[in-house]
């Protein structure tokens, strides 16, 4: 048996291994656990006002779509001057490549780079934020998604791979090649009462547990044990 983590991963170990679905269990991954009663205190290091920026997690990766994020932000910022919305940026900077992305970023106003953040500081930034932009060129799952909606975040994300089957209704579902649809959910963001997504996005959160998630894979390992 292989177990994949969305019905997405199913298909694509079905289409590139060519693996029979047979063989293939789904059980969904969930998102994190935090303690959500400690403040990091890292807004006030930064002088950052609640619910005047976005925030990305593990940025620093091409198949994160950080060029198209930091283009639609540039965009939003010259057709908005009057926002004082910063965008937040999380992630290791490891290898050429992040250092280029990392060099973009710095170009453009009201983005601020945040590097590795603990637990702790992860919390205080979801909590906070006008949305996680999460809209990622390829996920296998996307924990952030789940853990954007159980600290009523906000999420934008991708229309393709398993993130809309995660998100549920609970996001805002852009093409992640478009950066006129990346400009247009910051406008929501900024400029909405987005209760009614953090509410499907709590709703959406009950669909998995890793409770859940152990106790299907304990099953699979004993049925395959068995069949031995």
């Amino acid at each position: 048996k292989i177990i994949a983590v969305s019905k997405n991963t199913a298909i694509d170990i079905e289409n590139f291994c060519e693996i029979s679905q047979d063989k293939i269990e789904v059980i969904y991954e969930s998102g994190g656990y935090f303690d959500t009663n400690i403040s990091s205190g890292i807004l006030k290091r930064y002088n950052i006002k609640s619910k005047e920026y976005f925030h990305c997690v593990g940025f620093f990766k091409d198949i994160k779509n950080p060029i198209r994020i930091l283009e639609a932000f540039k965009r939003y910022k010259l057709n908005n001057k009057n926002s004082k919305v910063k965008l937040l940026l999380v992630g290791y900077i490891g290898g050429d490549r992040a250092n280029e992305i990392l060099n973009v970023a710095n170009t453009i106003r009201d983005v601020i780079y945040l590097g590795r953040v603990s637990d702790e500081e992860v919390v205080e930034l979801y909590k906070n934020s006008l949305g996680l932009i999460f809209p990622s060129l390829y996920e296998g799952f996307g924990i952030p998604i789940l853990e954007s909606q159980s600290l009523d975040c906000p999420v934008v994300t991708s229309n393709i791979s398993a993130m809309p089957e995660i998100a549920g209704n609970g996001a805002i579902i852009v093409n992640p090649l478009s950066v006129n649809d990346i400009v247009k959910a910051y406008d929501v963001l900024e400029n909405n009462d987005n209760s009614r997504l953090i509410e499907l996005g709590r709703e959406n959160i009950k669909k998995f547990s890793w409770e859940i998630a152990s106790s299907k894979t304990l099953e699979i390992l004993k049925s395959v044990g068995e069949n031995k």
